[in-house]
């Protein structure tokens, strides 16, 4: 059985509030790391998939949380989901079954460098990806799907980035005025009616064995 809890009960952005959700008894870690390639790959994958979409996700740890509810919204329709991020967003990614492969970007933060992004394009092709969704709105954060050759690139108007972005989706605040809201839309098929009817919570996996490391490590008065 599965015992929920809930966590920042003040957030915003949902209905409900972003839950943890925690297995009775210890459970492994849904992942693998595997530091040497910045990949984390899940132990047992047997979705047989209806397409695979690479995300470029956001930068910060709070939108990606809200991100979930994207990842989640995309595996219900049966596609394999692999991010693309910065690092420091990688252990966040491995507390969500539904993303496949959570992949470091090979370069800062902010930075256009040409070089590593032609080759992490050039590696990206040839891994049958249908979709690529752009979360972030730069002109840099598109320029990778497009070397990819990924056929379609999913994302809203932002800056100068037409033919890059070839699925171009106008930002109606005033219509998507949650950060959840958007994210999920862009998951969409253009001309879908917005707002989205239905924002799945972010759920995140715990892995009990380093939840118990860490508690005991602080010092932490009855941790498990």
């Amino acid at each position: 059985s599965w015992a929920t809890r809930s966590v920042f009960a003040g957030n915003v952005e949902y209905n409900n509030p972003v839950h943890i959700v925690m297995p009775a008894d210890r459970v492994k870690c849904h992942y693998e790391r595997k530091s040497e390639s910045g990949i984390l790959r899940p132990e047992n994958s047997n979705l047989k998939p209806d397409s695979r979409i690479l995300v470029i996700g956001p930068a910060w740890v709070g939108d990606m949380v809200m991100a979930h509810s994207l990842f989640q919204q995309l595996h219900r329709h049966r596609a394999v989901v692999d991010v693309l991020a910065p690092a420091w967003t990688l252990p966040l990614l491995a507390r969500m079954p539904e993303v496949s492969e959570a992949m470091a970007v090979p370069f800062a933060h902010g930075r256009l460098d040409p070089g590593a992004r032609f080759r992490m394009g050039r590696a990206l092709r040839g891994r049958g990806y249908s979709q690529a969704i752009v979360i972030p709105r730069s002109f840099k954060a598109a320029v990778i799907p497009w070397l990819a050759r990924i056929p379609r690139r999913t994302g809203y108007r932002g800056e100068w980035r037409y033919g890059l972005i070839n699925d171009m989706r106008p930002l109606d605040k005033s219509v998507l005025t949650q950060t959840a809201q958007r994210y999920v839309a862009l998951g969409l098929e253009p001309g879908a009616d917005l707002p989205p009817r239905e924002i799945p919570p972010p759920r995140l996996i715990v892995d009990i064995a380093n939840q118990s490391r860490a508690v005991r490590a602080l010092g932490v008065p009855g941790g498990c």
